[in-house]
Protein backbone atom coordinates (compact mmCIF):
# COMPACT_ATOMS: atom_id res chain seq x y z
CA UNK A 1 0.00 0.00 0.00
CA UNK A 2 1.71 3.23 -1.16
CA UNK A 3 1.25 6.48 0.40
CA UNK A 4 -0.68 9.21 -0.93
CA UNK A 5 1.27 12.30 -0.83
CA UNK A 6 2.59 15.48 -2.97
CA UNK A 7 5.56 15.87 -3.87
CA UNK A 8 6.06 18.51 -1.89
CA UNK A 9 4.78 16.68 1.23
CA UNK A 10 8.15 14.45 0.39
CA UNK A 11 10.68 16.94 0.04
CA UNK A 12 9.28 18.35 3.76
CA UNK A 13 9.58 15.06 5.44
CA UNK A 14 13.18 14.65 4.02
CA UNK A 15 14.05 17.88 4.98
CA UNK A 16 12.74 16.65 8.15
CA UNK A 17 15.04 14.31 8.04
CA UNK A 18 18.23 15.60 7.51
CA UNK A 19 17.85 18.37 9.86
CA UNK A 20 16.62 15.54 12.73
CA UNK A 21 20.00 13.27 11.70
CA UNK A 22 21.90 16.31 11.68
CA UNK A 23 21.00 17.33 15.79
CA UNK A 24 21.80 13.50 16.29
CA UNK A 25 25.18 12.92 14.57
CA UNK A 26 26.48 16.51 16.24
CA UNK A 27 25.51 15.50 19.04
CA UNK A 28 23.73 19.12 19.16
CA UNK A 29 20.53 18.10 19.96
CA UNK A 30 17.83 21.60 20.77
CA UNK A 31 18.33 22.56 24.62
CA UNK A 32 16.05 21.16 27.33
CA UNK A 33 14.54 24.40 28.06
CA UNK A 34 13.26 24.60 24.19
CA UNK A 35 11.36 20.99 23.94
CA UNK A 36 7.79 21.02 23.59
CA UNK A 37 6.69 19.71 27.13
CA UNK A 38 3.02 19.72 25.62
CA UNK A 39 4.03 16.82 23.65
CA UNK A 40 2.90 13.57 24.69
CA UNK A 41 4.71 9.90 23.73
CA UNK A 42 2.72 6.07 24.14
CA UNK A 43 4.99 3.18 23.86
CA UNK A 44 3.44 0.06 23.57
CA UNK A 45 5.44 -3.01 24.36
CA UNK A 46 5.08 -6.26 22.87
CA UNK A 47 3.52 -9.72 25.01
CA UNK A 48 5.51 -10.03 27.95
CA UNK A 49 6.34 -6.30 28.52
CA UNK A 50 9.74 -5.14 30.47
CA UNK A 51 11.43 -8.30 32.14
CA UNK A 52 10.88 -10.44 28.83
CA UNK A 53 15.05 -10.41 28.15
CA UNK A 54 14.13 -9.22 24.81
CA UNK A 55 12.48 -6.41 22.65
CA UNK A 56 10.67 -4.83 25.16
CA UNK A 57 13.98 -4.66 27.64
CA UNK A 58 16.13 -3.31 24.76
CA UNK A 59 13.34 -1.12 23.81
CA UNK A 60 13.33 0.22 27.14
CA UNK A 61 16.67 0.95 27.47
CA UNK A 62 16.07 4.20 25.07
CA UNK A 63 13.15 5.17 26.86
CA UNK A 64 15.10 5.42 30.09
CA UNK A 65 17.68 7.35 28.67
CA UNK A 66 15.12 9.98 26.62
CA UNK A 67 13.25 10.39 30.06
CA UNK A 68 16.90 10.99 32.45
CA UNK A 69 18.09 13.58 28.94
CA UNK A 70 14.69 15.07 28.75
CA UNK A 71 13.05 14.89 32.61
CA UNK A 72 9.84 13.47 30.81
CA UNK A 73 7.00 12.73 33.65
CA UNK A 74 4.44 9.43 33.11
CA UNK A 75 2.04 11.62 31.57
CA UNK A 76 4.88 12.79 28.75
CA UNK A 77 6.20 9.08 28.26
CA UNK A 78 3.05 6.51 28.90
CA UNK A 79 4.14 2.56 28.84
CA UNK A 80 1.58 0.09 27.51
CA UNK A 81 1.70 -3.70 27.44
CA UNK A 82 -0.59 -6.12 24.81
CA UNK A 83 -1.71 -9.48 26.09
CA UNK A 84 -0.97 -10.63 22.38
CA UNK A 85 -4.05 -11.00 20.58
CA UNK A 86 -4.81 -8.86 17.66
CA UNK A 87 -8.01 -7.34 19.21
CA UNK A 88 -5.98 -6.30 22.20
CA UNK A 89 -3.40 -5.45 20.54
CA UNK A 90 -5.91 -2.87 17.54
CA UNK A 91 -7.87 -1.64 21.07
CA UNK A 92 -4.36 -0.51 22.51
CA UNK A 93 -3.21 1.54 19.40
CA UNK A 94 -6.66 3.08 18.41
CA UNK A 95 -7.60 3.90 22.39
CA UNK A 96 -4.23 5.88 22.71
CA UNK A 97 -4.99 7.62 18.96
CA UNK A 98 -8.36 8.58 20.57
CA UNK A 99 -6.45 10.10 23.53
CA UNK A 100 -4.05 12.30 20.84
CA UNK A 101 -0.78 11.28 22.05
CA UNK A 102 1.72 13.08 19.32
CA UNK A 103 3.81 9.79 18.94
CA UNK A 104 2.71 5.26 19.02
CA UNK A 105 5.58 3.87 19.35
CA UNK A 106 4.81 -0.60 18.57
CA UNK A 107 8.03 -2.67 19.87
CA UNK A 108 8.45 -5.56 17.50
CA UNK A 109 7.33 -6.86 14.21
CA UNK A 110 4.50 -8.61 15.99
CA UNK A 111 2.62 -4.86 15.91
CA UNK A 112 2.57 -4.90 12.22
CA UNK A 113 -0.90 -6.10 10.88
CA UNK A 114 -2.65 -4.10 13.70
CA UNK A 115 -0.54 -0.83 13.40
CA UNK A 116 -1.18 -0.88 9.79
CA UNK A 117 -4.74 -1.17 10.37
CA UNK A 118 -4.96 1.50 13.34
CA UNK A 119 -2.76 4.01 11.25
CA UNK A 120 -5.42 3.62 8.25
CA UNK A 121 -8.57 4.73 10.67
CA UNK A 122 -6.15 7.14 12.46
CA UNK A 123 -4.32 9.06 9.39
CA UNK A 124 -3.68 12.69 11.35
CA UNK A 125 -1.83 10.51 14.24
CA UNK A 126 1.89 9.51 13.75
CA UNK A 127 2.82 6.20 14.70
CA UNK A 128 6.22 4.40 14.74
CA UNK A 129 7.18 0.56 15.04
CA UNK A 130 10.73 -0.51 15.55
CA UNK A 131 11.83 -4.12 14.26
CA UNK A 132 8.19 -4.43 11.87
CA UNK A 133 8.51 -3.47 8.26
CA UNK A 134 6.44 -3.26 4.74
CA UNK A 135 3.97 -0.45 6.06
CA UNK A 136 3.13 1.82 3.38
CA UNK A 137 2.39 4.99 4.89
CA UNK A 138 3.61 8.36 5.61
CA UNK A 139 2.26 8.43 9.37
CA UNK A 140 4.03 4.94 9.88
CA UNK A 141 7.72 5.61 11.01
CA UNK A 142 9.42 2.21 9.84
CA UNK A 143 12.30 1.91 12.13
CA UNK A 144 13.64 -1.38 10.77
CA UNK A 145 17.27 -3.00 10.18
CA UNK A 146 19.43 -3.96 7.37
CA UNK A 147 18.37 -7.85 6.84
CA UNK A 148 20.78 -8.17 3.97
CA UNK A 149 24.02 -6.62 5.70
CA UNK A 150 23.11 -9.02 8.97
CA UNK A 151 22.67 -11.90 6.71
CA UNK A 152 25.80 -10.84 5.05
CA UNK A 153 27.95 -10.85 7.99
CA UNK A 154 26.58 -14.37 9.54
CA UNK A 155 27.64 -15.38 5.99
CA UNK A 156 30.99 -14.35 6.70
CA UNK A 157 31.22 -15.79 9.99
CA UNK A 158 29.94 -19.07 9.34
CA UNK A 159 31.93 -19.74 6.18
CA UNK A 160 35.39 -18.77 8.10
CA UNK A 161 34.17 -21.12 11.07
CA UNK A 162 33.27 -24.10 9.57
CA UNK A 163 35.49 -26.87 9.69
CA UNK A 164 33.30 -29.34 7.12
CA UNK A 165 32.96 -26.23 4.87
CA UNK A 166 29.00 -26.73 4.79
CA UNK A 167 27.11 -24.08 6.38
CA UNK A 168 22.89 -23.86 6.71
CA UNK A 169 20.82 -20.74 6.46
CA UNK A 170 17.26 -20.87 7.89
CA UNK A 171 14.28 -18.61 8.39
CA UNK A 172 10.66 -18.80 8.56
CA UNK A 173 8.78 -19.50 5.17
CA UNK A 174 6.51 -17.45 5.41
CA UNK A 175 9.65 -14.12 5.71
CA UNK A 176 9.08 -12.02 2.63
CA UNK A 177 12.72 -11.39 3.06
CA UNK A 178 13.87 -15.11 2.92
CA UNK A 179 15.36 -14.79 -0.77
CA UNK A 180 17.20 -11.73 -0.65
CA UNK A 181 18.99 -12.94 3.31
CA UNK A 182 20.06 -16.07 1.53
CA UNK A 183 21.45 -14.19 -1.16
CA UNK A 184 23.26 -11.87 1.13
CA UNK A 185 23.72 -14.56 3.68
CA UNK A 186 25.53 -16.66 0.59
CA UNK A 187 27.62 -13.69 -0.82
CA UNK A 188 29.02 -13.24 2.82
CA UNK A 189 29.90 -17.39 2.82
CA UNK A 190 31.36 -16.42 -0.34
CA UNK A 191 33.77 -13.83 1.00
CA UNK A 192 34.52 -15.98 4.31
CA UNK A 193 35.63 -18.87 2.16
CA UNK A 194 34.83 -19.72 -1.48
CA UNK A 195 34.85 -23.09 -1.06
CA UNK A 196 32.11 -23.07 1.34
CA UNK A 197 28.49 -25.33 0.39
CA UNK A 198 25.49 -23.81 1.54
CA UNK A 199 21.95 -25.37 2.65
CA UNK A 200 18.57 -23.71 3.44
CA UNK A 201 15.59 -24.23 5.00
CA UNK A 202 12.06 -22.59 4.99
CA UNK A 203 10.59 -23.54 7.87
CA UNK A 204 6.89 -23.99 8.25
CA UNK A 205 5.98 -25.78 11.28
CA UNK A 206 8.44 -27.26 13.98
CA UNK A 207 12.56 -26.47 13.26
CA UNK A 208 13.44 -30.16 14.60
CA UNK A 209 13.36 -32.34 11.35
CA UNK A 210 14.81 -30.07 9.20
CA UNK A 211 17.75 -28.69 11.37
CA UNK A 212 18.23 -32.14 12.28
CA UNK A 213 18.26 -33.09 7.97
CA UNK A 214 21.18 -30.45 7.99
CA UNK A 215 23.39 -31.43 10.77
CA UNK A 216 23.17 -35.12 9.15
CA UNK A 217 24.32 -34.00 5.71
CA UNK A 218 27.71 -32.13 7.40
CA UNK A 219 26.37 -28.63 8.88
CA UNK A 220 28.06 -27.42 11.23
CA UNK A 221 27.44 -23.96 11.69
CA UNK A 222 23.53 -23.07 11.65
CA UNK A 223 22.46 -19.07 10.78
CA UNK A 224 18.58 -18.67 12.13
CA UNK A 225 16.70 -15.84 11.07
CA UNK A 226 13.78 -17.42 13.11
CA UNK A 227 12.90 -15.34 15.32
CA UNK A 228 9.02 -16.71 15.77
CA UNK A 229 10.21 -19.71 17.65
CA UNK A 230 13.46 -21.15 20.09
CA UNK A 231 13.06 -24.40 17.59
CA UNK A 232 15.91 -24.08 15.95
CA UNK A 233 18.25 -23.13 19.16
CA UNK A 234 16.71 -26.43 21.11
CA UNK A 235 17.34 -28.33 18.03
CA UNK A 236 20.74 -27.41 18.34
CA UNK A 237 21.52 -27.52 21.60
CA UNK A 238 20.43 -30.80 21.54
CA UNK A 239 21.93 -32.04 18.67
CA UNK A 240 25.44 -30.26 20.27
CA UNK A 241 25.72 -33.18 22.45
CA UNK A 242 26.43 -35.42 19.69
CA UNK A 243 27.41 -33.50 16.59
CA UNK A 244 29.97 -30.78 16.37
CA UNK A 245 27.23 -27.95 15.30
CA UNK A 246 27.62 -24.25 16.20
CA UNK A 247 24.70 -21.60 15.90
CA UNK A 248 24.17 -17.87 14.74
CA UNK A 249 20.93 -15.82 15.76
CA UNK A 250 19.55 -12.34 16.16
CA UNK A 251 18.89 -10.41 19.32
CA UNK A 252 16.63 -9.26 21.13
CA UNK A 253 14.23 -10.99 18.99
CA UNK A 254 15.97 -14.14 19.79
CA UNK A 255 15.78 -13.39 23.24
CA UNK A 256 16.80 -17.23 24.52
CA UNK A 257 20.07 -16.82 22.85
CA UNK A 258 20.78 -14.22 26.51
CA UNK A 259 20.72 -17.82 28.44
CA UNK A 260 23.97 -19.27 29.81
CA UNK A 261 22.85 -22.58 28.07
CA UNK A 262 23.63 -20.65 24.37
CA UNK A 263 26.58 -19.51 24.92
CA UNK A 264 27.95 -23.56 24.55
CA UNK A 265 26.67 -23.81 20.91
CA UNK A 266 26.58 -19.71 20.16
CA UNK A 267 29.21 -18.49 17.66
CA UNK A 268 27.96 -14.71 17.26
CA UNK A 269 25.15 -12.84 17.29
CA UNK A 270 23.46 -9.74 15.51
CA UNK A 271 22.44 -7.75 18.17
CA UNK A 272 19.73 -4.61 17.08
CA UNK A 273 19.80 -1.47 18.69
CA UNK A 274 16.11 -0.79 19.37
CA UNK A 275 17.23 1.24 22.14
CA UNK A 276 18.98 3.41 19.46
CA UNK A 277 15.38 4.20 17.57
CA UNK A 278 13.57 4.31 20.69
CA UNK A 279 15.50 7.51 21.69
CA UNK A 280 15.99 8.95 18.30
CA UNK A 281 12.22 9.01 17.28
CA UNK A 282 11.60 10.24 21.16
CA UNK A 283 14.07 13.14 20.31
CA UNK A 284 12.60 13.92 17.01
CA UNK A 285 9.04 14.51 18.29
CA UNK A 286 9.85 16.41 20.90
CA UNK A 287 11.27 19.00 18.60
CA UNK A 288 8.10 18.79 16.38
CA UNK A 289 10.05 16.26 13.97
CA UNK A 290 8.99 12.59 12.06
CA UNK A 291 11.91 10.64 10.98
CA UNK A 292 10.25 9.62 7.57
CA UNK A 293 12.88 8.66 5.61
CA UNK A 294 12.40 7.04 2.31
CA UNK A 295 13.19 3.16 3.09
CA UNK A 296 11.83 1.54 0.23
CA UNK A 297 10.53 3.44 -2.97
CA UNK A 298 8.84 0.21 -4.56
CA UNK A 299 6.43 -0.34 -1.27
CA UNK A 300 6.12 3.03 0.01
CA UNK A 301 8.18 2.76 3.33
CA UNK A 302 8.83 5.58 5.44
CA UNK A 303 11.37 5.48 8.38
CA UNK A 304 14.75 5.05 8.83
CA UNK A 305 16.98 1.93 7.82
CA UNK A 306 19.33 0.99 10.28
CA UNK A 307 22.58 -0.29 9.04
CA UNK A 308 26.71 -0.99 10.49
CA UNK A 309 27.76 2.34 9.41
CA UNK A 310 25.29 4.23 11.22
CA UNK A 311 25.31 1.96 14.09
CA UNK A 312 21.79 0.54 13.87
CA UNK A 313 23.13 -2.90 14.99
CA UNK A 314 26.35 -4.48 15.92
CA UNK A 315 27.97 -7.98 14.88
CA UNK A 316 28.96 -9.52 18.58
CA UNK A 317 31.60 -13.06 18.39
CA UNK A 318 31.72 -15.71 20.56
CA UNK A 319 34.36 -18.61 19.80
CA UNK A 320 35.66 -17.05 17.44
CA UNK A 321 39.21 -18.11 15.43
CA UNK A 322 41.30 -15.88 14.50
CA UNK A 323 40.85 -16.55 10.71
CA UNK A 324 36.97 -15.65 11.35
CA UNK A 325 37.55 -12.75 13.50
CA UNK A 326 40.23 -11.51 10.67
CA UNK A 327 37.42 -12.49 7.98
CA UNK A 328 34.38 -10.05 9.93
CA UNK A 329 37.17 -7.26 10.39
CA UNK A 330 37.63 -7.21 6.30
CA UNK A 331 33.93 -7.35 5.81
CA UNK A 332 32.78 -4.64 8.63
CA UNK A 333 35.57 -2.39 6.80
CA UNK A 334 33.79 -2.96 3.02
CA UNK A 335 30.74 -2.58 4.47
CA UNK A 336 30.89 0.55 6.06
CA UNK A 337 33.35 1.42 2.70
CA UNK A 338 29.99 0.87 0.51
CA UNK A 339 32.18 -1.70 -1.07
CA UNK A 340 29.77 -4.34 -0.66
CA UNK A 341 26.55 -4.41 -3.43
CA UNK A 342 23.59 -5.94 -1.60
Amino acid sequence: MKPLVSFRAHKSAIRSLFLLLALILTAQVTPAHAIDSTVRIAIAYDLGGLGDGGVNDAAAVGLKAARAKYGLSPLALREVVTVGTEADRIERLSFLAKAGYNLIIAVGNSWSSSLAKVAEDFPESQFAIIGGSEIGMLNVSVMTYSHKEESYLAGVLAASSSTRKKIGFVADATDSNFDSDLTAFTAGAKFGNPAVKINSAAISASATAQIRTLVNSGVDVVFSRRNSSSDVYSSILTLSKTKKIKLIGITPDQYFLNSTAAKKVLLGTVVEDYGLAVNQLITATLNNLTITELVDADIGIYGHLYTLKNRGFTMVLNQATANANSKISSAKSLLVQGKVKL
